[in-house]
């Protein structure tokens, strides 16, 4: 295949220069791309790219630190890197071990074919002034959101109800609204049943029943609390939340990630914690990847970043771990922000945020109970009841939302309009993330609904 190459790059029997693709890179599996030679003034000016000013490089380390000194390429990784940027493609193998990723248009990396995730390094192209291509402005893609929101409204869907004692409303009544929220309905305590409503006299024979089996009793207050969340009455007010999908890998410092390198503008410190300790990049969103619903409610355009201490300190919360960057500077390149970061004596492995989840999220009953309280509610009269856990606050790692409150609510107060900021960003919980909260616990940043510039980071442990 390749002497056959030589012949048609040399002109030979007549040959003309043309596409060509070598077999036996099309049966290597890990090779994605096999080079077309064109005969083009781009590709001839990539063979004589050693007269010009273009210089391939890749991070190598130095004695005193990781990926901090820049290596060219030998001259026939040169030519290979170039001529597949001239010509769009993906990948370059430099060797059997090693290949250069140009899928990226705002950042490239050398990869291992054993560990292309977890095994990389920095790549540059250097042209004529020192300006690298790899920073250039690039509109990045959105990213596609699978939608479960109707599947996750509140429903009785799956439930089957039995119905014992005198209740306060007529039974065809109370069955037909069980009805309407897709619930069904027994006359018998059957195998199929899930809950027995009982109307307050325990010695019934379905009642009995009920306990032998194993299935719940509830109360009719219980089965009407569960009704007004399925109305989405104010007790459940139903909010859009988002939760990320991701894979290891740390993409450009522009895009939407847990941890790894950030953005960060020219001048700008690395933020500190009160302790003094360089904080963790937890998580960035660009909120041009976001869905377009939340980046309506949080008003803006650009990076929001949260940063924080690894220890947690008790003071490690406010409005100075968030930072919000409405117009980055397209010019800044990764390598500009990996020479001014600092050695940190944990770091947690950096994830790309590549979808969403759209789910229907619900007022934690938590919530409830504080407004019961704020309304003149001693809360002696609070019952544990067992439907408080039908619908449940989604958990985990999301944006937008309603807050998983680990302890009490705790929204704080914006500095300009001293009101409550309401507008949950993102939730941190570890999952998908693998951040540990404390002990279980719950990171949030709130936004202020009427000062979108305001934003707040706080965080509670079990």
């Amino acid at each position: 295949d390749w002497a056959l190459c030589l012949k048609l790059l040399s002109g030979s029997r007549g040959y003309p220069l043309c596409n060509f693709a070598s077999r036996s890179a099309k049966k290597s599996e890990g090779l994605q791309n096999t080079f077309q030679i064109h005969n083009s003034a781009r590709f001839q000016k990539s063979l004589e790219m050693g007269k010009t000013s273009v210089v391939w490089q890749w991070a190598g380390d130095s004695a005193k630190g990781s990926q901090d000194v820049w290596i060219d390429y030998d001259k026939k990784n040169q030519e290979l890197i170039e001529t597949a940027f001239n010509e769009s493609m993906g990948k370059v193998k430099i060797d059997d071990e090693r290949f250069v990723d140009l899928t990226d248009a705002s950042q490239f990396y050398q990869r291992r074919w054993d560990d292309p995730e977890g095994k990389c390094r920095l790549v540059r192209r250097l042209e004529k002034g020192g300006k690298s291509a790899s920073a250039a402005a690039v509109a990045l893609p959105s990213l596609p959101v699978q939608d479960e929101f109707s599947k996750s409204i509140p429903t009785l869907q799956g439930r089957k109800f039995c119905l014992t004692g005198a209740m306060s409303k007529p039974r065809k009544q109370i069955e037909a609204e069980i009805k309407k929220y897709g619930g069904q309905v027994s006359a018998t305590v059957s195998g199929t049943v899930t809950h027995l409503v009982s109307a307050g006299n325990d010695d019934t024979s379905k009642s009995s029943a009920a306990t032998s089996r194993g299935i719940p009793v509830i109360t009719e207050k219980q089965l009407n609390k569960m009704f007004a969340r399925c109305r989405a009455d104010k007790s459940i007010q139903p909010r859009s939340t988002w939760v990320p999908e991701v894979r290891n890998r740390d993409p450009s410092i522009f895009h939407s990630k847990f941890s790894g390198i950030p953005y960060l503008a020219p001048g700008d410190e690395w933020p500190k914690c009160c302790c003094h300790k360089h904080m963790n990049l937890m998580m960035q969103l660009n909120l041009a990847q976001c869905p377009p619903e939340f980046t309506k409610r949080v008003g803006n355009t650009g990076l929001i970043q949260l940063f924080a201490c690894m220890d947690f300190c008790p003071s490690n919360d406010g409005a100075e771990n968030v930072r919000f960057i409405a117009n980055p500077d397209q010019s800044v390149t990764t390598e500009s922000v990996v020479s001014r970061k600092p050695k940190f004596e944990y770091e947690q492995v950096a994830k790309e945020i590549v979808g969403w989840v759209h789910k229907c999220d619900i007022r934690s009953q938590t919530e409830d109970d504080d407004d019961d309280n704020d309304d003149g509610d001693d809360g002696s009269d609070d019952e544990v009841e067992e439907c408080d856990n039908e619908f449940l606050t989604v958990t985990g790692d999301k944006i937008g939302g309603w807050c998983n409150w680990c302890q009490g609510v705790e929204y704080p107060m914006c500095p300009k309009c001293d009101e409550k900021m309401t507008n949950l960003v993102m939730q941190i919980e570890g999952n998908p993330s693998d951040f540990c909260i404390g002990d279980a616990g719950t990171a949030h940043v709130f936004q202020c609904s009427k000062h979108k510039s305001e934003f707040h980071f706080g965080w509670a442990c079990s």
